[in-house]
């Protein structure tokens, strides 16, 4: 954060590997008194405070939450020949969410997964983030060693898994998630 004549300057950049420039993004609480005195010297891209960002979606689980508003039997998702609708897929993410929190599951709490490509994992990450929770996502793949190592730094509150991860890795509380029966079951 800079200190500009003007108030508290929030400035970000970027610069792509291998280049000599990059892009510079600032926000600043008058956007037009600091365009011009700075915006030609330093070449900042200036955005709106993000206190003004236009409505929509601002988070992912939000992101489902219109959709199902503005086409609810469009498809949302599509995994194989397994299709989901938003109003489906919002209904799994209602279902999911509410398990998780009569589990405890809430802001904050830390949500590890180690789930296979699946749209149970999909039903699970979107679960998480509508209750507030942070996912911590464990690559499937791993050997047991690392997903173990993975899961005990993370200190998650819950480990959702497979029933052959749970006998591997295991953790406690977990919550077994059967993605081959196709119908979104969490034993």
């Amino acid at each position: 954060v800079l200190h500009a004549t003007h108030g508290p300057v929030i400035i970000t950049g970027t610069r792509p590997r291998g280049k000599s420039n990059g892009v510079i993004s600032a926000i600043v609480p008058d956007e037009q008194r600091f365009h011009e005195t700075t915006l030609d010297t330093r070449g900042l891209q200036i955005r709106p405070d993000p206190a003004s960002l236009p409505e929509g979606p601002h988070t992912v689980a939000e992101i489902l939450v219109d959709g199902v508003h503005r086409h609810p039997d469009r498809e949302a998702l599509v995994h194989g020949t397994d299709r989901m609708t938003y109003r489906e897929l919002d209904e799994r993410v209602t279902s999911a969410a509410g398990g998780l929190a009569e589990l405890g599951i809430g802001p904050g709490d830390r949500v590890a997964a180690s789930l296979p490509n699946r749209t149970t994992l999909i039903e699970a990450f979107l679960a998480t983030q509508r209750l507030g929770a942070i996912w911590v996502g464990i690559n499937a793949d791993l050997t047991t060693p690392e997903a173990r190592w993975m899961l005990d730094d993370a200190d998650a509150s819950l480990l959702l898994t497979t029933p052959d991860r749970t006998r591997e890795i295991g953790n406690d509380p977990t919550l077994t998630v059967d993605p081959e029966t196709g119908d979104g079951s969490w034993a």
